[in-house]
């Protein structure tokens, strides 16, 4: 059975990077608002986004930014509040390139209203380090949860089975 063509792909690619100006302006509006409160830290937490997102897609990228958004910067729940106008743009730039551009932006949207929902609740009750590992934990258990989704998909086990 072949099933490369279900791998995942990331959103950019050497020959979309040329010419894709939703990834510019997304990247630029992410840098700005991390920029705009953290300084060279927050374009440290943009810059490793952006790899992820150039690597692992978009929910990577919501992921990995959160981690290091908290990790890194020590954020205020306003400077939460900014930062996710930048998650935001990465989002709606993906959904303007993708051909399944509403399961993308749904499951995107979601992903992003958990992790932000944990990061402020965290941010605000935890020390830092607690609230950048039960980010960890609950990132960890969203995509065990998405790779059992994915197995299901492709029809490789059926619901009730363990992989």
């Amino acid at each position: 059975m072949n099933l490369t063509h279900y791998r995942p792909t990331s959103s950019l690619n050497a020959t979309t990077l040329v010419t894709d100006w939703p990834s510019y302006l997304a990247i630029a509006i992410l840098s700005g608002t991390l920029f705009s409160f953290a300084g060279t830290s927050g374009l440290i937490v943009a810059t490793l986004t952006a790899i992820t997102w150039l690597v692992l897609g978009v929910p990577g990228a919501i992921a990995i930014g959160h981690i290091a958004l908290v990790a890194i910067v020590d954020p205020t729940l306003t400077d939460i509040a900014i930062a996710e106008v930048g998650f935001v743009s990465l989002v709606l730039a993906t959904a303007i390139r993708d051909s399944q551009a509403m399961t993308t932006l749904i499951a995107t949207t979601l992903a992003l209203i958990v992790f932000a929902t944990i990061a402020i609740g965290a941010t605000t009750i935890f020390p830092m380090w607690t609230a950048a590992s039960l980010l960890i934990v609950t990132i960890a258990v969203s995509m065990y949860f998405i790779h059992r989704i994915g197995l299901v998909h492709l029809g490789l086990i059926h619901g009730g089975e363990t992989a």
